[in-house]
């Protein structure tokens, strides 16, 4: 069962909304009045507490489980994007998942990180992205 939390969602929508249409000049600070008189500051979306397990490494990808009992989408999306930063080095491709315990069968939402294009030409993804590292992000009860 699917709960929908309209006070977080309308939250959520309004600063997403924020930072596709406010805009900052490099070097502006809206806090101290410098920069656009529409800029605004928007705090990034925090992520949610989660506990890792069955991570698998491998010489340049891997695999990770991120437990959050009763995760929204929203949330298991954050939570991807978190862990997302803390892959570096010859990780080419990694696959992340969210799920509700650890036994589970089935996920909230899925991620699949690539480093850069040769990443995901290696996967046979046809995922083409204007920005690398680039995440897709799956998540099937939406």
């Amino acid at each position: 069962m699917r709960r929908i939390h309209l006070g977080t969602t309308a939250a959520i929508a309004a600063v997403l909304l924020t930072a596709a249409c406010g805009s900052e000049s490099a070097g502006s600070d809206p806090a101290t009045g410098g920069g656009p008189a529409n800029a605004t500051a928007v705090e990034p979306a925090t992520a949610p507490q989660y506990q890792v397990i069955n991570e698998k490494r491998y010489l340049d990808g891997g695999s990770v489980d991120l437990l959050i009992a009763n995760a929204t989408a929203d949330q298991a999306r954050n939570a991807i994007r978190n862990y997302a930063q803390t892959l570096s080095g010859d990780i080419r491709d990694f696959s992340i998942r969210v799920v509700h315990t650890p036994d589970a069968k089935t996920f909230v939402c899925t991620g699949h990180w690539l480093r850069d294009a040769e990443a995901a030409k290696r996967t046979t993804s046809a995922v083409t992205a204007s920005a690398w590292p680039h995440i897709e992000i799956n998540c099937p009860e939406e």
